[in-house]
């Protein structure tokens, strides 16, 4: 089988996944199939909901975003500051709990890399939402907890809670954090 007719079989197997869904707005499978095509086998191939699509498009694309954020963490917590000319756009900007806005993805590599030289300890992360703003653009919505940060006379301080927000873009099929936005949770678990 040549690699045509794999894709062939991934694209009819993508359809057939999806045939089961019935709306006035579909449209084909094939190439040059006409929108207005019924669900089921035709001269032309099969047709499907586009509603169904963007659902299993979406729900890849989430996917993604969640491991591309979970593989951004444990990088940064080994100081594996080179996660970020994988993960984040060149023109992307942070703003961290002090506030202060950094712009550009080497000038955010570099405060990482000063705060990892300063013991600033080991980040998890949940991601609580997802929403797709256009099928390119989303926002990620978490909380986050650092634990083993030590003070000046190496003492361990308390667990440091916060809110993260992460509008991610994406590029050549890849997706990019562009903006970050920390926030320290006070008074509140």
């Amino acid at each position: 089988m040549n690699t045509w007719s794999y894709i062939a079989l991934i694209g009819l197997t993508v359809c057939l996944g999806v045939i089961h869904a019935q709306s006035s707005k579909q449209t084909s499978c094939s190439f040059g199939a006409p929108r207005s095509m019924k669900i089921g086998p035709s001269r032309r191939g099969f047709a499907m909901n586009t509603k169904n699509v963007r659902l299993f498009s979406e729900q890849e694309d989430e996917r993604t975003i969640r491991g591309t954020v979970n593989q951004a963490i444990t990088r940064l917590n080994q100081g594996d500051v080179s996660a970020f000319s994988d993960f984040w756009d060149e023109d992307a900007d942070y703003v961290g709990v002090d506030g202060k806005l950094t712009k550009g993805r080497s000038h955010i590599q570099n405060l990482f890399r000063q705060m990892g030289k300063s013991g600033a300890g080991q980040q998890t992360a949940t991601i609580e939402q997802i929403r797709f703003i256009t099928p390119k653009l989303a926002t990620v919505d978490g909380s986050w907890t650092v634990t083993g940060v030590r003070d000046d006379n190496g003492k361990e301080l308390p667990a440091i809670k916060g809110r993260g927000f992460e509008l991610v873009q994406k590029k050549n099929g890849s997706w990019k954090f562009i903006a970050t936005r920390e926030m320290v949770i006070f008074g509140g678990s």
